[in-house]
């Protein structure tokens, strides 16, 4: 996950869906850095990643492969 054009300080966090969102973040970023982070996240039972961010942001996202379970 990667944090571009931030308005504001901030963080993100990636989560099961279908999940409430986690006290801990994934990500921690400054106003105006473009701050990358690479991070392991369980998936909710349909497969899908939330990702909630308490800040203006553009989030980039990629998925490089999984586990199975």
């Amino acid at each position: 996950m990667t944090a571009v054009s931030r308005r504001a300080d901030g963080f993100a966090t990636a989560y099961p869906r279908g999940q409430p969102v986690p006290v801990a973040s994934n990500l921690n970023f400054r106003a105006g850095d473009v701050v990358p982070n690479a991070i392991v996240s369980p998936v909710g039972s349909d497969g899908g990643v939330c990702v909630f961010a308490d800040a203006s942001t553009q989030l980039l996202v990629d998925v490089t492969g999984w586990f199975p379970s």
